[in-house]
């Protein structure tokens, strides 16, 4: 072995025992796989808000509300405090809801950051129809609305406040229909020109599920007319949001009923670019809330 060879490895002896008293570094930490954020990125926002009315209400599992809602949740239900914390510890603590409840989804419409919901849950034994209007960002809910009405048996037209269709076709009319919607109520309900409404229907053909309306358009106007009559009309002032999927439109309005300030939902059907099917909850706006988020 000549000069050269054992100068070479007498060196490489020299690093291998540095080496020995220096801990090895660790594997750059990956980022997540496709398989790891699949769970969250797949979930539309219907499937989120449907989970929570299937574990929270359906089945009682008021825990879920800590991964399905943001903690400084927005809440407008004026009988509820604001944040996630709050509303877990109201559920827990009603006999109502910390136990299964029977009903169900009706409809759910979903619109950028919003899902609008139906329901016909019950509150103890008062039969409810229900909408309520959720913002999510990020996979989670952010901010709720809601109204609710107890349901009479049966509605001026015969049928109730909630049957009807619920299949969601015509997607790419959206937003045509959207803006069908919010020029009735801008050219009608809002500004008063009832000269202009047979424009937004087919001749009469108007199915109604609101407790005192009739079928048609002219039972419709002519049911106006005799509530302005008695004093008690229904007007609406402020045309809030509109939300739609397919031939389905929700608007969210203020307005006043029976001579009471009321939040009110419609939610309209609109078919061949006509309003053909219309269900509508209505709430009065109390005096007092738990929050200070206000109705809209």
């Amino acid at each position: 072995m000549n000069h050269k060879t054992l100068v070479v490895l007498a060196i490489a002896c020299l690093i291998l025992i540095a080496m020995a008293g220096v801990p090895m570094a660790q594997p750059a930490s990956q980022p997540p796989t496709q398989k790891q954020t699949e769970t969250v990125e797949s979930r539309t926002n219907k499937e989120i808000v449907l989970e929570l009315f299937d574990e929270v209400i359906g089945k009682g599992n008021i825990d879920a509300l800590n991964r399905l809602l943001s903690e400084d949740y927005i809440q407008h239900d004026p009988l509820l405090e604001t944040g996630r914390a709050a509303l877990i510890k109201f559920l827990k603590e009603s006999d109502t809801f910390s136990q299964p409840t029977q009903g169900g989804v009706l409809r759910i419409i979903a619109d950028g950051d919003f899902v609008a919901v139906h329901s016909d849950y019950p509150m103890g034994d008062t039969k409810l129809a229900w909408f309520d209007l959720f913002r999510l960002e990020k996979g989670v809910i952010v901010e709720h609305w809601d109204v609710m009405q107890e349901q009479p048996e049966k509605v001026a037209s015969g049928r109730t406040m909630v049957d009807g269709p619920t299949e969601i076709t015509d997607r790419d009319k959206t937003q045509a229909n959207k803006q069908l919607v919010k020029a009735f109520f801008d050219t009608v309900l809002i500004g008063g020109q009832v000269d202009q409404a047979a424009n937004f229907f087919d001749k009469d053909k108007y199915l109604q599920h609101a407790p005192n309306f009739p079928d048609g358009l002219s039972s419709f106007l002519e049911t106006m007319k005799k509530l302005q009559a008695q004093g008690t009309p229904l007007t609406i002032k402020t045309l809030h949001r509109v939300v739609g999927e397919g031939n389905f439109v929700l608007t969210q309005s203020e307005g006043e009923f029976v001579g009471k300030p009321s939040a009110i939902y419609d939610l309209f059907r609109v078919e061949h670019g006509k309003i053909a099917e219309h269900w509508e909850v209505i709430q009065e706006i109390p005096a007092e809330s738990k929050n200070t988020n206000g109705m809209f």
